[in-house]
């Protein structure tokens, strides 16, 4: 006989049980979910911040350590989260959660006492939570996942049965690594960052400017709405105070600033030409000279299609003039912050392409380094520069694919269970006459 509780037998006290259960599992379960996905999204942030900690006990590791490592912890947070929220492996999930958690637990208190980085990264760039409330939040899950561990058995019920459970766990893996490497090699697709495509980087320094980036809070007696100084509302509308647009969109009004030597070239940079594409290089030591002969081709197609062509290295000057002379570059070097560049674009070495300050598109230079060149010759300028983007399988359609899948799944599965218990009631009312 089964210890779990079955639903149709519910007395009130197994009803608050099972609701318990079940909402536990999805608190929990799509919290791991979510942070596992945004983890997945921005595969190369989660790196950035596996580093940080690396760094706290002077510890270095090559980048291939950190990438498995972040792959390993992204998906095991959001295929456990999925089997957890559909009632799959439960206790063995349970266990292997707390374990997880009382890591966390361990690593968030000590973010939390001594405080040597700003946040924990537990939801990337997409919710950024101070390190206390991180530290709560894990000890809150803690404390439901040993209540699941306790109770989740003896509710028997759950989306997919033991004899179909790996499958949602194989589809769950290929899902959120397919993800990982995707938004890896080429760009997150969901980008948090300040700087996603369609933004503008065009500089604003001067006065006028200032203040048109104003923006203007008002209310109408039940609410408070925010707008610019060029569509301020008409009656009904009471001005409340006056807040910048960072205040009030979360991203910055300026772009970083770009260096020619000690001189701000920002202005320059992104408000001088209608087209034009940036190599960013955010770590020199980390940049690959063999795609130097594809950059530099590619800067001879731009000039001759009238696209400006520039590089942003984190670097000192010194460090400059070796790229210059390692790369052969014929391009325009300038110098940025290395944490504004990581901003920008993600990978070791990428490609911006801006349309009068508007970002088009991003990608890293692995990604497009095999385009045909030559056969891009003939090609317009924008025409050109607009098709080099690339089209990987994007995250909608993926999800699209594996939810449907998992709905398939599912419900083959039940109408078997449905078609035998049929079965089972015709025989059985046979046997009675």
């Amino acid at each position: 006989m089964s210890s779990a509780i079955n639903i149709k037998d519910f007395n009130p006290n197994d009803k608050m049980t099972a609701a318990a259960v079940i909402a536990a599992r999805l608190i929990t379960g799509g919290l791991f979910i979510f942070s596992g996905f945004v983890k997945a999204a921005d595969l190369w942030g989660f790196i950035f911040k596996i580093e940080e900690y690396f760094a706290l006990v002077d510890f270095t590791a090559p980048r291939s350590v950190s990438l498995s490592l972040a792959l390993v912890l992204a998906g095991f947070e959001f295929v456990s989260g999925v089997l957890l929220v559909s009632g799959a492996y439960r206790r063995a999930v349970v266990i292997l959660m707390l374990m997880l958690m009382a890591a966390f637990d361990c690593l968030t208190f000590y973010l939390w006492i001594a405080d040597p980085i700003p946040d924990c990264g537990c939801f990337g760039d997409a919710w950024v939570l101070s390190n206390g409330a991180t530290f709560f939040k894990n000890v809150i899950l803690t404390g439901l996942l040993i209540f699941l561990l306790i109770k989740n058995t003896k509710i028997g019920f759950a989306l997919f049965k033991p004899a179909v459970q790996w499958i949602p766990t194989v589809l769950s893996v290929f899902y959120i690594v397919v993800i990982g490497l995707i938004c890896y090699n080429v760009q997150p697709q969901i980008d948090f960052r300040p700087y996603p495509v369609g933004r503008s980087l065009t500089v604003t320094h001067n006065d006028d400017d200032e203040i048109e980036n104003v923006m203007y809070i008002y209310t109408d007696g039940k609410s408070q709405k925010t707008f610019p100084a060029d569509s301020l509302p008409g009656e009904g509308w009471e001005f409340v105070d006056v807040a910048d647009s960072e205040a009030s969109t979360g991203h910055k009004t300026d772009i970083f600033s770009v260096y020619d030597g000690d001189e701000d070239v920002s202005d320059d940079i992104f408000d001088d030409a209608p087209r034009r594409f940036l190599l960013v290089i955010p770590e020199l030591k980390r940049a690959d000279i063999s795609f130097s002969f594809f950059v530099n081709n590619l800067y001879r197609l731009c000039k001759k299609n009238d696209i400006q062509f520039c590089a942003l290295v984190a670097t000192s000057d010194e460090g400059l003039e070796r790229w210059r002379d390692l790369s052969l570059a014929e391009y325009d070097c300038f110098t940025a912050e290395d944490t504004s560049l990581k901003e920008l674009a993600r990978g070791n070495m990428s490609l911006v392409y801006l349309e009068d300050g508007i970002i088009k598109w991003k990608s890293t230079v692995s990604s497009v380094y095999d385009t045909d060149i030559e056969k891009l010759e003939n090609a317009d300028g924008a025409d050109f520069a607009l098709e080099m983007a690339p089209h990987p399988l994007t995250i909608k359609t993926m999800t699209q694919w594996y939810i449907g899948l998992l709905a398939f799944v599912a419900a083959i599965q039940w109408a078997i269970l449905l078609l035998v218990r049929h079965r089972k009631e015709g025989n059985d009312k046979m046997d009675e006459v």
